[in-house]
């Protein structure tokens, strides 16, 4: 590819000029040099910026990281917090606007535990999955999930569902009133309701087996 200057383009900023010769001098960087590079740099620009000077298979690296199936992330109209994520660890991004989802480049991610749940229940959760899949986790996760909100217009009286990650989202777990250990009560409660009774039998006992399991780690941990 020719590229063409004019005299009319802005000098690069420090910032740029350092990127560019870091990318020259080794074109086939690692994530981990990648994340390194932004992170550790005093006089960083925003990461939105940092990311649109990365050569081409800088951002492959990215998205390969993140496991994305196109692995070159779309930066157009991303919000600030999906591109600090894009230069943080898959496992260790950060719900920085609280609203229960993980934004990671143009992706909505939820997972459990994340940025903002209490130490103490992400120690809980780490003894008590420690020999499940990723999958498996994922599965027995689903009581805390964040559920849609219902909220009503106060001039009309309609009312409309907001979701994760739709703006206004407040994630309960971070209000005054959410307990986790009720929380998980309550869902064994509902697997043995008359009432509704379980599609998957094996499924069933797995995942009260599992609940029970987290329940006493809840209680070694000493879990709200």
């Amino acid at each position: 590819m020719i590229s063409q200057t004019t005299n009319n383009a802005p000098l690069p900023t420090t910032q740029t000029a350092a990127t560019q010769s870091t990318q020259a001098s080794n074109p086939n960087r690692s994530f981990e040099a990648i994340m390194d590079d932004y992170w550790s740099d005093p006089n960083k620009e925003s990461s939105l910026d940092y990311l649109n000077q990365l050569s081409y298979n800088d951002l492959k690296t990215v998205g390969n990281a993140h496991g994305f199936a196109d692995p070159t992330p779309n930066l157009n109209g991303i919000s600030t917090e999906g591109a600090n994520n894009l230069l943080r660890a898959k496992g260790h991004t950060i719900d920085e606007n609280r609203d229960g989802i993980d934004q990671i480049g143009e992706a909505n991610i939820w997972r459990f535990p994340n940025s903002n749940t209490p130490p103490e229940v992400a120690a809980a959760w780490k003894e008590s999955t420690a020999d499940m899949s990723d999958m498996e986790a994922m599965l027995m996760a689903t009581p805390f999930m964040p559920l849609p909100m219902v909220i009503t217009n106060e001039s009309t009286g309609t009312q409309q569902f907001i979701h994760p990650g739709d703006e206004g989202y407040v994630n309960p777990q971070l209000s005054g009133g959410y307990s986790f250990m009720s929380t998980l009560e309550n869902s064994l409660r509902v697997l043995d309701d008359p009432s509704n009774p379980p599609a998957n039998i094996e499924f069933y006992k797995k995942q009260k087996a599992f609940f029970k399991k987290l329940l006493d780690a809840f209680e070694r941990h000493e879990v709200a």
